[in-house]
């Protein structure tokens, strides 16, 4: 939840540019889960994401090797992981800014709603730095960038129709479905908006699903963040490594992300392999399977031959000689 002063900020801007304020608040909300700020060493600074393959794409190619042997830079997404505390994250991204300032500036979501540096030229800044230190200056100038990127990508419609998907899809991207970004909207707006009269919140029902989800919470989704919520966060911000205060922010909801994410992949491996396995087990069974049919074919083979009416003849014809042969001897020993 925002403090009144980021709420003021909020409506301001959302009065300029014609927006409904609540709608604002709500994606603002879902984008920086309430935390327009960090404190990061005695400094309020904006809210980073560190995106390593956008860094690859805007370093020059003859900075890359460098970049990628410091963990900076890779062109496979996802593959450079984004520190779990606010000052480590800021001291790479310092890092970054090192090797290559513009690009640096380019490869980061900035602010409460976690546009891209790289935008910051079609949102009138003069460069990505630029967009950066407008975002340091307050919570009005963070939404401001916010809004400018919903108006210059056609997300306009969108946010006013509350059509949470829609959007979600123009601004999170095609995989919103996977981290419920349309959801999370769609509940926040019913909370600001005061369309519903619940005292729970939509974001904690969340964040506890999918605490239960990872094996953490243990008590009712109900929306009321009570001790057993505080106590399943502060566990899982400790076995994650990140600051156990208690508290979804920013951090802690990337690492719920994640971890659900891990959790997913790791189902997804354990069923291959026991589909691997049933399927060794099949093959077994299809060659025993075979070699009962080969022995019974033998037998049946062994049957056929036992009832043949040529056989049948032989023997009759074989004891009958058999017979004679006896008769015609005792006949002559008694001669």
């Amino acid at each position: 939840m925002f403090d009144t002063r980021t709420r003021h900020a909020i409506g301001q801007l959302s009065a300029k540019y014609n927006f409904d304020a609540a709608a604002v608040m709500a994606i603002a909300e879902v984008e920086s889960a309430g935390v327009p700020f960090w404190n990061v060493n005695g400094d309020q600074l904006p809210a980073i994401r560190i995106e390593g393959h956008y860094f690859w794409r805007n370093l020059p190619a003859g900075k890359r090797t460098a970049a990628a042997n410091q963990r900076l830079a890779s062109p496979a997404p996802q593959a450079i992981k984004n520190p779990r505390s606010y000052a480590e994250r800021y001291a790479k991204f310092w890092k970054m800014v090192k090797l290559d300032s513009e690009a640096a500036y380019k490869s980061i979501s900035i602010g409460i709603g976690q546009v891209m540096g790289e935008h910051a030229s079609r949102l009138g800044f003069p460069s990505a730095k630029a967009m950066f230190d407008y975002a340091k200056q307050g919570v009005a100038q963070q939404v401001d960038i916010m809004l400018r990127y919903v108006i210059k990508f056609g997300l306009s419609d969108e946010l006013r129709q509350k059509d949470w998907a829609g959007f979600a899809y123009g601004y999170n991207g095609k995989n919103y479905r996977r981290f419920q970004y349309d959801t999370k909207m769609a509940r926040a707006y019913a909370r600001y908006s005061g369309t519903t009269m619940s005292v729970s919140s939509p974001t904690v029902e969340g964040y506890q699903r999918d605490l239960k989800t990872l094996g953490y919470y243990k008590g009712p989704i109900d929306g009321i963040k009570g001790r057993q919520t505080r106590q399943a966060i502060t566990k899982f911000q400790m076995d994650r490594g990140i600051v156990a205060d208690g508290k979804y922010g920013p951090m802690t909801r990337d690492e719920i992300a994640e971890a659900l994410m891990e959790k997913r992949n790791a189902q997804r491996d354990w069923n291959a392999k026991a589909g691997g396995a049933a399927s060794a087990g099949g093959t077994a069974g299809t060659a025993a399977t075979e070699v009962i049919k080969q022995t019974t074919d033998q037998v049946s083979g062994l049957t056929y031959v036992l009832d043949s009416p040529v056989l049948h003849a032989v023997l009759l014809a074989l004891i009958v000689g058999g017979l004679a042969f006896s008769l015609w001897n005792l006949f002559k020993k008694e001669s």
